[in-house]
């Protein structure tokens, strides 16, 4: 995915169905952009890492990356914060879904159909599908 966002640009990952906040599927995908396999450190210089927001939980938060904590329970975030906050985040150049369906389909302003992970840009106010990837079969 590092290569259709590009390597310094700003992405939301969202997963609605993490009721929990636990964010473990969003970790995955923020590794693989920032520590993926073209990023060695120590080895060479590394390319610029993309700027990666985490929204998840029920109802839905915005984490902060590194902690997990709720943006508006770290200090200086007054409550209240999130609604703005979220709006931005969601707004942001590359918003991924880790699942489609209502709530992602609400929060995208596309219809997202449930069963696949969708990358989503906007440019020039508008909102459109870059990529979807569909889950395997289930076995």
């Amino acid at each position: 995915m590092s290569g259709l966002i590009g390597e310094t640009a700003k992405i939301t990952l969202v997963d609605p169905d993490d009721a929990a906040g636990t964010v473990e599927s969003l970790a995955v995908v923020r590794y693989q952009l920032q520590s993926g396999s073209d990023r060695k450190p120590r080895l060479r210089p590394a390319p610029p890492l993309p700027a990666v927001s985490l929204i998840a939980g029920a109802p839905l938060l915005h984490l902060l990356a590194d902690s997990g904590l709720p943006r508006d329970a770290a200090r200086g975030y007054p409550v209240g914060w999130r609604e703005k906050d979220m709006a931005d985040l969601l707004g942001a150049p590359f918003v991924w879904f880790r699942d489609g369906g209502a709530e992602a389909s609400e929060l995208a302003g596309l219809k997202l159909e449930t069963g696949a992970s969708y990358l989503v840009a906007h440019a020039d106010g508008k909102a459109a599908i870059v990529k979807s990837w569909p889950f395997p079969p289930a076995k």
